[in-house]
């Protein structure tokens, strides 16, 4: 049986069932403000000294404090609030209210409903629907079915930041279905549900891992098989990203790739020259002198409980929308946002240029006093210092478009968007990267993403990057929507250093 880890790919079996087409998958602690009393970041130890954060479920609400929420949003229910309505559960079907999450940046609200043989989702209404779109947003309203049969695995998911209240369910011939729940009981309950019909595809465990808890389980092969190269880098990224609670149908928590050269200049591009490639033991943003010295300034000057080095992470909203906006259906979820100065990807050179030395907006005053600025005033935009996508190693669909104009390529690309892919899948797949790409695991997915290393490393975010870091109890949906959109850090996979791949050499004799 294939590996729990898989990403789901066309074989030979049917396609679900369904009245209409499936979606389809993109392209493959200080205070809170006056009146909360509850902590707004869970109590860990300072950053140099900790890397660990608690549970979501450690943190309990403080009835007696209060919680006020917004004018503009309702406040989120807490596990300790009432119980949830109870669920109609008859002759083996299962139904909740349930939200679906589409690659073009919607949200639908509707009815779940889990039968012998398909998923039935019935759209009720557009989460934050403007009301001039929703004529245009009607047809996201459709009944959507899936055949159950054609399950092959699942996968937590966040929602709503929280990881307790999504999941992806991945069918055989690549689509998948990204789910919200309102409770993290409706998530157990449909697992267990689906996990009672035993599909024959599914690789299933006894419950939804976490992704630190997939990779150390008996299902998890792919490390071992990219450090013995048997597979290539580009499908192991996949499968991180994958474990690590990212979705192609979520522009706020989208596939992480990385830059791997840094020459956009010469006419010839030299795989054999380390002078090419990026330094992958750094992130993106501290890639030139200036980016390491402001960095390091913004860390010195940010407040002394949470400092950081950069305001925003390295994947957001926004650079999902930057690169990919020339295809659908990001061009659609561009449109849907309001006038703003967010502007299609037009030239690598520049955009290069741009993500390492971005200097971004340091704030100089508490976190609490900027956490009151996002609940009323919205976000501000903050650095721009970003990682890439996998369709810029994998499509040139997303560098030409009539309506935006082409993507200035760089001098080795002959002016070729087919060139520059394949030119850029091969630095992706060199043996450069392969010697260093491990550090660069580290500090995307494992050990230099909190805690010591991540400030030897100039590796730490403004604190609300960290959805597990956050008292998700005291934020109201508006708020959670704009965190999201900043941009969250990955699941962290990997407690332990991850181990460098072996040479061709190597591999052959192990």
């Amino acid at each position: 049986m294939a590996s729990s880890v898989e990403i789901p790919g066309a074989v030979s079996s049917p396609p679900p069932l369904a009245e209409v087409e499936p979606v389809k998958r993109a392209s493959m602690s200080s205070r809170f403000v006056t009146g909360l009393r509850l902590p707004m970041f869970k109590k860990v130890d300072k950053v140099e000294s900790s890397g660990a954060k608690q549970p979501i479920d450690d943190v309990a609400p403080d009835h007696e404090g209060g919680v006020v929420p917004t004018d503009n949003a309702a406040r989120v229910p807490s596990p300790a609030d009432d119980k949830p309505p109870k669920k109609l559960i008859t002759r083996g079907s299962f139904r909740t209210m349930a939200y679906i999450v589409l690659p073009e940046g919607r949200v639908v609200r509707g009815m779940f409903r889990l039968g012998s043989m398909s998923i039935v989702f019935e759209g009720e209404a557009i989460v934050d629907e403007q009301e001039d779109s929703r004529a245009s947003s009607i047809v996201l309203l459709k009944r959507r079915i899936f055949g159950m049969r054609v399950i092959k695995s699942i996968y937590r998911r966040r929602f709503n930041l929280d990881i307790l209240c999504g999941m992806e369910i991945y069918f055989v011939d690549g689509t998948s279905l990204l789910i919200g729940f309102e409770t993290s009981h409706d998530v157990d309950t449909a697992f267990a549900i689906i996990r009672q019909r035993k599909p024959p595809c599914l690789v299933s465990t006894k419950r939804l891992l976490t992704g630190d808890r997939l990779v150390q389980s008996s299902h998890w092969h792919a490390t071992a098989k990219w450090v013995r190269r048997e597979i290539s880098t580009f499908e192991y990224l996949m499968l991180l990203n994958v474990a690590a609670a990212r979705s192609y149908n979520d522009i706020t928590q989208y596939p992480i790739f990385p830059w791997v050269l840094s020459d956009y200049a010469s006419a010839q591009l030299d795989l054999e020259d380390p002078a090419t490639f990026r330094d992958l033991t750094k992130p993106i943003g501290a890639q030139s002198p200036h980016g390491v010295q402001a960095a390091t300034q913004r860390y010195h000057s940010t407040t002394a409980e949470f400092p950081y080095h950069f305001g925003a992470s390295y994947s957001s909203q926004a650079s999902v929308l930057t690169y990919l906006m020339r295809m659908a259906p990001f061009t659609q979820a561009s449109n849907a946002l309001p006038e703003s100065s967010l502007q299609p990807l037009s030239s690598i050179a520049a955009m290069w240029e741009r993500c390492t030395t971005s200097v971004g907006y340091v704030r100089p005053f508490p976190i609490y006093i900027y956490i009151y600025i996002c609940m009323k005033k919205g976000l501000t935009q903050h650095d721009a210092s970003w990682e890439l996508v996998p369709e810029l190693y994998m499509t040139a669909e997303g560098l030409l478009s009539a309506e935006f104009g082409n993507v200035v390529l760089p001098p080795w690309a002959n002016e070729s968007v087919d060139t520059f892919i394949r030119l850029h899948r091969q630095a992706l797949e060199s043996d450069y990267v392969s010697m260093h790409l491990h550090s660069w695991i580290d500090l995307v997915f494992g050990t230099s993403q909190r805690g010591p290393d991540a400030v030897d490393s100039l590796n730490v975010f403004h604190p609300v990057c960290y959805p597990d870091g956050l008292n998700l109890n005291l934020l109201d949906l508006n708020t959670r929507k704009q965190f999201a959109e900043r941009g969250t850090i990955p699941v962290q996979l990997f407690k332990a250093r991850h181990p460098r791949r072996l040479t061709v050499d190597e591999s052959l004799e192990a």
